[in-house]
C-alpha cells in the first residue's frame, strides 16, 4: 500500500497513470527517506492515499529542493489520474532538465 495509486485502492482500472503515481511515491521516498503516506496500518495508509493532501517534498527534507521538482512530484502524486504527467518519457525529460 505504500506505493498504491488511489484508483488501484478503489479497485478501478489501472493504467500507466497508476505506474506514474507509484513512481512518484518511490521518488518521494528515495529523496525524503519516508513514503509520502504512512498510516498505522495498511488500511490507514490506503486511506491516506485517497484523502490526505499531497505532501510537498521541500517541506519534508532539510535540503534545498528545486521548485520544479516539487511541482513534478505534486503532479505525479495527483489523486486524479488525468492530472498526472502523460508518460514516463516526459518525466525523464523533466528530471534531466531539473538536473
Amino acid at each position: 500500500p505504500l506505493y498504491m495509486s488511489p484508483e488501484q485502492a478503489l479497485g478501478r482500472r489501472v493504467e500507466k497513470s497508476s505506474d506514474i503515481y507509484s513512481l512518484g511515491c518511490s521518488l518521494f521516498c528515495a529523496l525524503s527517506r519516508v513514503p509520502p503516506y504512512l498510516g498505522d496500518n495498511a488500511l490507514r495508509t490506503i486511506g491516506l492515499h485517497l484523502e490526505a493532501p499531497i505532501p510537498v517534498l521541500s517541506e519534508k527534507v532539510d535540503f534545498r529542493v528545486p521548485k520544479r521538482l516539487d511541482v513534478l512530484l505534486l503532479s505525479m502524486l495527483s489523486k486524479e489520474p488525468l492530472a498526472r504527467p502523460t508518460s514516463m518519457s516526459a518525466i525523464a525529460a523533466e528530471l534531466e532538465s531539473i538536473l
